[in-house]
């Protein structure tokens, strides 16, 4: 592994940590107990899903792999974004 990767691969892992972190905190019990219904995964989290395997499988070409996984880290932030802000209009 090159040392100039370790960098790029920590950062996707906190970036995916934060997410995984978000949307438990967003599928939580409210202050009334009541248990909130789970919806399935958005559209953007399966593309980024889609994106950041597509990028581990073509690491060997590395512009191509390092371009899928900043693709699907960029859609992963913004569906947390957009799950965060629907959340707060309800």
């Amino acid at each position: 592994m090159n040392p100039f990767e370790v960098p790029y691969i920590l950062i996707l892992l906190i970036v995916l940590a934060l997410g995984l972190f978000i949307l438990y905190w967003s599928n939580r019990k409210g202050w009334t107990g009541a248990e909130k219904r789970r919806a399935g995964l958005s559209v953007l989290a399966v593309l980024s899903l889609y994106a950041i395997i597509a990028g581990i499988v073509f690491r060997e070409d590395q512009p191509l792999g390092y371009t899928l996984i900043g693709t699907g880290v960029v859609l992963a932030v913004i569906d947390i974004y957009l799950t965060i802000s629907a959340h707060r209009d309800d």
